[in-house]
């Protein structure tokens, strides 16, 4: 939204709702982190910064580069899951 949303107010919509998906994981994650009463790791600051830095350098370089690091990133964690 920093930066792809700056540079295409038409996508805002999208990625408001792209945002707004993520903020439901999140909180299942954590209602499950609490269910299963386990800590958050120690390198979850680094895992913010480091995922908003990979969405802001694939925002940076076009849509098409943010769509398809989002798509790698949610298909890698699906087969985690799933696993």
């Amino acid at each position: 939204m920093a930066v792809l949303g700056r540079q295409s107010p038409a996508l805002r919509g999208l990625l408001q709702n792209m945002w707004d998906q993520e903020k439901k994981h999140l909180a299942v994650m954590n209602k499950l982190q609490d269910q299963h009463r386990t800590r958050p790791t120690l390198l979850w600051p680094v895992a913010q910064g480091a995922g908003f830095l990979l969405g802001a350098a694939t925002a940076a370089m076009g849509k098409e580069a943010a769509m398809a690091c989002t798509e790698a990133v949610e298909t890698a964690i699906g087969e985690h899951y799933d696993e």
